[in-house]
């Protein structure tokens, strides 16, 4: 039979076991999260899309075209700050310091 191993040793690796299992699923959600944020990026994006094209074919004179189609030369910029801002928020929970246990 194998000798049992030493205390200190079985603790070590059980501490291990553990802080990998917690990186593991701590990194899981925020991936889980990074996801949900870019399902609704692509919601964002195509409502607005769709929301600019409806401009475009409710303009009733040269201007309203004009400013209709100048709209969207900058397509989503309010949804891409908020995206950035909470991929941002996510990544910073990631953030190996905040895995470690005091």
């Amino acid at each position: 039979m194998f000798p049992l191993p030493n205390p200190a040793l079985c603790s070590n690796v059980s501490l291990l076991l553990d802080f990998y299992v917690e990186v593991s699923l701590r990194i899981f959600d925020t991936m889980q999260k990074v996801s949900a944020l870019n399902l609704q990026l692509g919601r964002d994006l195509i409502a607005e899309a769709g929301a600019d094209m409806q401009r475009v074919m409710n303009s009733k004179d040269a201007a309203q075209l004009g400013s209709a189609i100048a709209a969207q030369w900058q397509p989503g910029r309010q949804s891409l700050q908020s995206y950035q801002h909470r991929v941002a928020e996510q990544l910073a929970h990631l953030q190996p310091g905040s895995l470690l246990r005091h």
